[in-house]
């Protein structure tokens, strides 16, 4: 499994570990859903462009920008 669907449609990043019913992720078509385990992707996708983390399942601090140790669980 991956760790990331990314909501092309929405500019949301879901995290797969820690996704819920609230994420409504079911709803994402599939030409808009993009899955991924590129840590360094979803970083420059929140950095660089207006894509957000999912207020239900996405932590953005466990990515560690600094260290490049990205994600911690």
């Amino acid at each position: 499994m991956p760790k990331y669907f990314i909501d092309h449609s929405k500019l949301v990043v879901h995290r797969t570990a820690f996704i819920t019913d609230g994420c409504n992720h079911h709803k994402i078509l599939l030409k808009n859903l993009e899955e991924t385990n590129n840590d360094e992707q979803v970083l420059n996708l929140i950095d660089q462009e207006e894509y957000n983390g999912c207020p239900h399942c996405f932590d953005y601090f466990a990515l560690m920008k600094n260290s490049r140790d990205y994600v911690s669980h």
